[in-house]
């Protein structure tokens, strides 16, 4: 039998064995305020990425470096000072939404069990055909894209490719980068969303000037949210 979250949204049964390609927070499905799409690198899962959109959860993963450096953005530019890490993502809990969407670049699940050297191999080893199918979906580029992934795309302001300077992503960052331009989505490269770059990967963000989009986003969220403090 299918499951049916509080937006009104089908999940078939057995889809908690697969991973989404495309994930959001709550509700965010259902509003209407601008978002931001990070695309990493490969979910940290041992389950098979799957088209489709699907929700993330802080509470369920708190220790996750990628969400949280995310969430930590987020608070830097969302307008409030002293906002930490931790207080966003309670605003985001109160909401059941957030601006912050997330893809990955390929369509594997790599458990961060797995060596570094073996990831690297993994990766160079994920068919060219595969990755094009993976990134049509995420972009919207299909003839029939998935509806509930166009609905949250359409809203995408701009695109944050984290992390792609490491080994095996050549091919995937390459055709990002063609297809977001293609599709005139303004995007950002940054190093990969981790507590130890954040420093380097904020002074990039300010001085191209992509800082002050972040704080426009955050700007929308909070006039769109009665549970943001003033």
């Amino acid at each position: 039998m299918n499951k049916r979250d509080a937006a009104g949204v089908e999940t078939p049964a057995g889809a908690d064995l697969l991973h989404p390609s495309f994930l959001y927070y709550g509700e965010t499905v259902a509003r209407s305020f601008p978002l931001i799409l990070v695309i990493g690198r490969e979910p940290q899962v041992d389950k098979p990425v799957s088209p489709g959109a699907g929700t993330y959860d802080f509470r369920g993963s708190p220790r996750c470096g990628f969400w949280n450096s995310a969430a930590g953005l987020a608070a830097r530019y969302s307008g409030v000072p002293g906002m930490t890490t931790a207080a966003i993502k309670r605003v985001f809990h109160a909401a059941q939404a957030a601006p912050l969407v997330f893809a990955d670049a390929l369509p594997i699940g790599l458990s961060d069990k797995i060596p570094p050297r073996d990831k690297a191999r993994l990766r160079r080893a994920v068919p060219k055909a595969a990755i094009d199918r993976h990134l049509a979906h995420v972009l919207c580029l299909e003839d029939r894209p998935d509806a509930q992934v166009r609905s949250l795309m359409d809203r995408v302001e701009f695109v944050i490719l984290s992390g792609h300077a490491a080994p095996g992503f050549e091919y995937a960052s390459g055709m990002l980068v063609r297809h977001l331009e293609g599709l005139g989505v303004p995007f950002v490269r940054t190093a990969f969303l981790f507590g130890s770059n954040m420093p380097g990967i904020l002074s990039a963000l300010a001085a191209s000037g992509w800082d002050t989009r972040f704080r426009s986003v955050m700007r929308r969220f909070r006039a769109a949210d009665r549970n943001f403090p003033a």
